[in-house]
C-alpha cells in the first residue's frame, strides 16, 4: 500500500513575493487581506526548521542488523496515539471549510493556522517521547510498509489484522451465551460441541503463529506480530494529509492555493 501525502483543498502560493504580485494585479485592498497569511507562512517555515533541528538534537542511526527494540516500538506507538486528537481537530476544520465551499484569504489563513498548530504538535510530541523525525520515519516504514502491508496482502487466511479484536469480542460473547444455555438447560452434546469449537477459535485468534515476511528479520516479525492489533489500530491512513509530513520528512507539507477568479471577485 503506497502512502503518500495528498494536496489539501485550499491553499496559496507561498511567500512575500506572491503577495507583492497579488498587490500589483489586484490592488492594495486585496494585498492587505493577503497580509493575514504571511505570519502563518513564516511559522510553517520555522516549523520545518524545527523538524530538522530535532533530528540534530536526537541523532538516530539505523541499526546495522535492522532490529527494532521493543521499548522504541512502544515510544513509536505513544507518539501515534498522541497525534490522533490533533489530526482529528484539523479534520474538523477541513470538513467545515470544504462544506462551506469558501476559498479566500480568510479561510486560507484559518487553514494555515490549523496546519502550523498540527505541525507544532508533531514536533512537541516527538521531543517529549525522545524520538527524532528520522527514527520515527524509519519505524514507520519498518512496521507499516515493510511488514503490515505485506501481512495484510497475504490476508492471513482471509482475516485482516484490523478484525482480530472484533473477532475476539464476538467469540467471547458467543461463548458466554453458550455457557448461559448450559447453565439454564444443562449440558448437552450439541452445546458441548459448540463450546469446544468456540474455545478453539478463541485460542487461534489469541495465539496464531507469526507469519514469515520477506525481507523482515524474524525477530522483528515476531515483535510486530505480538503487537499486531496495536499496529493495525494506529495505521493513521485516514489522516495522511497531515501525517505524510512525518512519513516523508522535512519539506513534505501542505500545498495551498487561492482560486484566482474568486480573489478577483473580492477586489
Amino acid at each position: 500500500m503506497a502512502r503518500t501525502g495528498t494536496t489539501i483543498w485550499i491553499v496559496l502560493g507561498i511567500g512575500a513575493a506572491l503577495l507583492l504580485a497579488v498587490a500589483l494585479i489586484y490592488g492594495p485592498d486585496l494585498y492587505r487581506k493577503g497580509e493575514s497569511i504571511v505570519a502563518p507562512i513564516m511559522e510553517l517555515t520555522r516549523s520545518e526548521e524545527a523538524l530538522s533541528q530535532l533530528n540534530a538534537e536526537l541523532p538516530f542511526t539505523e541499526p546495522a542488523d535492522g532490529l527494532v527494540a521493543e521499548e522504541r516500538l512502544a515510544a513509536f506507538f505513544e507518539v501515534r496515539r498522541r497525534l490522533i486528537p490533533h489530526y482529528q481537530s484539523f479534520e474538523i476544520i477541513e470538513n467545515r471549510i470544504e462544506r462551506s465551499q469558501q476559498e479566500d484569504f480568510e479561510t486560507a489563513g484559518e487553514v494555515l493556522d490549523a496546519v502550523t498548530g498540527t505541525f507544532d504538535a508533531q514536533i512537541a510530541i516527538l521531543r517529549e517521547e525522545g524520538m527524532s523525525p528520522a527514527e520515527f520515519r524509519w519505524l514507520e516504514f519498518a512496521v507499516y510498509d515493510g511488514w503490515l502491508d505485506k501481512v495484510e496482502q497475504a490476508e492471513l487466511g482471509g482475516s485482516s489484522l484490523a478484525n482480530t479484536s472484533e473477532m475476539r469480542n464476538l467469540t467471547t460473547e458467543d461463548l458466554a451465551f453458550v455457557d448461559g444455555l448450559r447453565q439454564t438447560y444443562g449440558p448437552s452434546p450439541a452445546l458441548d460441541a459448540v463450546h469446544e469449537r468456540l474455545t478453539a477459535r478463541l485460542a487461534q485468534v489469541d495465539a496464531p503463529a507469526a507469519p514469515a515476511v520477506e525481507d523482515v528479520p524474524p525477530a522483528n516479525g515476531e515483535l510486530f506480530w505480538r503487537h499486531r492489533e496495536t499496529i493495525a489500530e494506529l495505521k493513521l491512513d485516514e489522516y495522511d494529509d497531515m501525517h505524510s509530513r512525518l512519513r516523508q520528512g522535512s519539506g513534505a507539507g501542505v500545498t495551498i492555493k487561492i482560486d484566482g477568479d474568486k480573489a478577483d471577485d473580492e477586489n
